[in-house]
């Protein structure tokens, strides 16, 4: 068995560690990856041990990352290569809205056009930091980050994310 394999093998009990630690769905499923990703980098010294000791050195791992606040692509990582959707398209060269769409094969293109249409009226009526803090987000920084990054609290990144919520809104009911 391969290291992704077993690592697969025990994704429903990494979920349940995460799901200890947050009831943040979209967190949960940051940790699980970290968790992931902490399990192949140390494969090599973790494959032989006893189950109970992974589960806990993964647990820590989480609770970790958890108190830095780090997402996953702000992590430098040793011989494992994580990057952002936002990232890989712009090397590639490639647009990321087709990009997404097109790894789901149910996706129709009027749906991603619409879709594409919609982003770019929604950036057309954004301010500028607005428009900073939107794409920020879509490259996958979160508000505490953001907040850093821009040397402003989270409370103004918070509230900058629901002028940007109330805006959406008024053009889907446009």
């Amino acid at each position: 068995m391969t290291p992704l394999q077993s690592v697969e093998s025990v994704r429903a009990k990494l979920s349940d560690l995460a799901s200890r630690l947050t009831a943040d769905k979209d967190l949960r499923e940051d940790l699980v990856s970290e968790m992931t990703l902490f399990l192949l980098e140390r494969w090599k010294e973790l494959h032989n041990k006893p189950d109970a000791y992974i589960f806990r050195a993964c647990y820590r791992h989480a609770i970790d990352v958890l108190r830095k606040g780090k997402s996953i692509d702000s992590k430098h990582r040793s011989g494992v290569v994580v990057e952002s959707l936002c990232a890989l398209c712009e090397r590639l060269g490639v647009d990321e809205c087709l990009f997404a769409c097109s790894l789901n094969s149910a996706d129709d293109p009027e749906a991603i056009l619409s879709a594409k249409c919609l982003m770019s009226e929604l950036l057309a009526h954004l301010t500028p930091v607005q428009r900073e803090v939107l794409l920020l987000l879509l490259e996958g920084y979160r508000p505490v980050e953001i907040a850093t990054k821009r040397g402003v609290s989270k409370a103004t990144i918070s509230k900058c994310l629901r002028a940007i919520q109330k805006t959406f809104s008024s053009i889907l009911n446009q």
